[in-house]
């Protein structure tokens, strides 16, 4: 109750402007993010001055409620009169700010942004006219703003087809608050308002007005609209790499292993190149193109690589995610998703470690059978077994570390791809290479693998990176890769003649399995808590369905690796 707290233990309060808090200059800003963030810093260090009769003055006063407890409860009782004078006055007040902020909805409705995509949806744009002076009046409006509300709610949903950008993003969430607040003024300028309805919307009216002061809640607010315009479209891309039933489940296993194929070949060329003696950067440039390459060529043939999986599938579980008013029907739906997208990515890095293990450890033996020497030397096969042995490196940093980097390159992919069908390319290049049908094929093929060609080249150059960064800084900065690290593991074991019953042939199996673990654990949750902040969705829902598949593991693990349990929660 923080207007109760504050404002009826405090005397005279129908003499205080009420149109600062109702209409706030944050609102009749169009200013950039980085202006804005200078003036929160230069109002942290140096407070806002309110005059004397701005109610804004009261709020970010510093009060002490416990002693004001008292004089509450003994003006709450008594003193009526001094009420019904502070509603007229807030009302006036009402009245006035709804007619400026009326019209400030009027002009956003014209914004660039907007006005274009409420035409490409062929909705009419909803002017709020009028003084809402009148019941007639006041419910005319009321229906003008859920007019309104109802093409904000489209918009949002066309960003999956249609796509999105920040400025767009950014201009539709503040209509959508100043929508919002618009609702709320309107209900203070009804003639037979209640003073604990005005009481009720003033709280709500001044928690907003403290945190729009906060420096967190502008970051966090500017964060979740530039995340909106990457995670709608990842959560189209994503739906490919779950599998819905047992075609999909083998489609993916092929795929995988034609991935597994391409990186133990890749895998071998960055062992080569780390024998070139270039320089820090060089060697770095040279194995972010290997690895850029790597993932281009496996994508263009069909494959799949299963760390990528998690920065795109994350969007399209939360989108799957249906809360039911039934709690056991919510979680049974949650810990479906779970089992697919477990057993998807559980048969991708089958495919995917099978065969570049297998095929990293033919390539040695046939070399040796055909030349009669190894691939490698002793210290370098030494080199690579230690630098993924996780009991005596710390190969789980890296692989977090790589996580981190797989997530981003998702977002990156996800941005890309949103801007293609933002920027409508595919019609563009319909429209102007028409008549040059090679150009046009070529440029359509670009176009529709975009996303993915930008994710896969950051993602390259940020893998490929890495271990200069930590070389030169002298920081433990580096990746570990679970498909490139059992393709070296393989090459290492093979020259060294391993035993993989000894204790260090356990270690190296356990060393792969942690490694791939730890990559698809940060890489799916990092793009989880994202997409939770950019869908507005509760992360105890979620969790709910999670400790219940937890439970059904413990269980039943098959269900969560084997084709067979698809049908086992619906």
């Amino acid at each position: 109750m923080l207007f109760y707290y504050i404002c009826f233990a405090l005397k005279e309060l129908s003499t205080y402007t009420y149109k600062g808090l109702l209409l706030p200059s944050y609102i009749r800003k169009k200013s950039s993010f980085f202006s804005e963030l200078w003036s929160l810093l230069i109002q942290k260090l140096m407070p806002r001055y309110y005059e004397d009769n701005d109610i804004r003055a009261v709020i970010h006063n510093k009060v002490n409620y416990r002693d004001l407890w008292h004089e509450v409860e003994c003006l709450n009782n008594k003193c009526r009169e001094e009420k019904q004078s502070i509603g007229a006055t807030i009302r006036r007040d009402a009245l006035v700010s709804f007619n400026e902020l009326a019209s400030i909805i009027n002009g956003e409705q014209q914004n660039l942004y907007i006005k274009e995509r409420l035409d490409r949806l062929q909705l009419h744009s909803v002017f709020i006219s009028g003084m809402p002076e009148s019941k007639d009046r006041i419910e005319m409006i009321s229906r003008q703003l859920g007019l309104l509300q109802e093409n904000v709610q489209k918009i949002k949903k066309s960003f999956k087809s249609y796509g999105t950008n920040v400025q767009l993003s950014y201009r539709l969430a503040k209509l959508n608050s100043d929508v919002a607040l618009a609702g709320y003024i309107l209900r203070l300028c009804h003639p037979e308002v209640k003073i604990e309805e005005i009481q009720e919307i003033l709280e709500e009216l001044i928690r907003i007005e403290r945190e729009n002061n906060k420096i967190s809640h502008f970051i966090k607010s500017k964060l979740k609209i530039l995340t909106r315009t990457i995670v709608e479209h990842n959560t189209n891309t994503g739906g490919k790499y779950i599998a819905d039933n047992r075609k999909e489940y083998y489609k993916i296993l092929w795929a995988s292993i034609i991935g597994g194929f391409f990186i133990a070949i890749f895998a071998l060329f960055k062992i080569y190149i780390e024998s070139w003696g270039f320089s820090l950067l060089g060697e770095g440039l040279l194995f972010g193109l290997n690895y850029a390459l790597c993932f281009i060529l496996v994508d263009l043939l069909g494959g799949i690589i299963a760390t990528k999986q998690p920065a795109m599938t994350a969007n399209t579980f939360l989108s799957k995610v249906v809360i039911y008013d039934d709690k056991r029907k919510t979680r049974k739906r949650i810990a479906g998703l779970v089992a697919d997208v477990s057993k998807s990515q559980f048969i991708s890095f089958v495919g995917n470690l099978s065969l570049a293990f297998i095929f990293s450890y033919a390539v040695s033996k046939i070399y040796v059978l055909i030349t009669g020497e190894s691939l490698f030397e002793q210290d370098k096969a030494k080199y690579l077994l230690d630098k993924n042995n996780i009991s005596i490196s710390l190969a789980l940093l890296y692989a977090a570390i790589a996580g981190v980097f797989l997530s981003l390159s998702g977002f990156i992919a996800g941005y890309f791809d949103n801007a293609v069908l933002y920027f409508q390319l595919q019609k563009r290049i319909d429209k102007n290479y028409a008549d040059r049908k090679s150009l046009s094929v070529f440029y359509g093929g670009l176009i529709k693998r975009l996303g993915k060609l930008f994710g896969s080249i950051s993602l390259g150059f940020f893998l490929g990176l890495s271990g200069a960064i930590g070389l030169f800084s002298g920081i433990p900065f580096d990746i570990r890769h679970v498909a490139f690290s059992s393709s070296h593991i393989a090459y290492g074991s093979q020259v060294s003649d391993m035993s993989w019953f000894s204790q260090l042939g356990l270690v190296m199996c356990l060393s792969i399995f942690t490694i791939g673990l730890v990559n698809f654990l940060v890489s799916f949750l990092i793009t989880m808590v994202v997409a939770l902040k950019a869908k507005d969705l509760k992360m105890k829902d979620i969790l709910m369905g999670f400790l219940y598949a937890i439970k059904v593991l413990i269980l039943k693990p098959w269900i969560f690796i084997l084709p067979k349990g698809f049908n086992y929660f619906k």
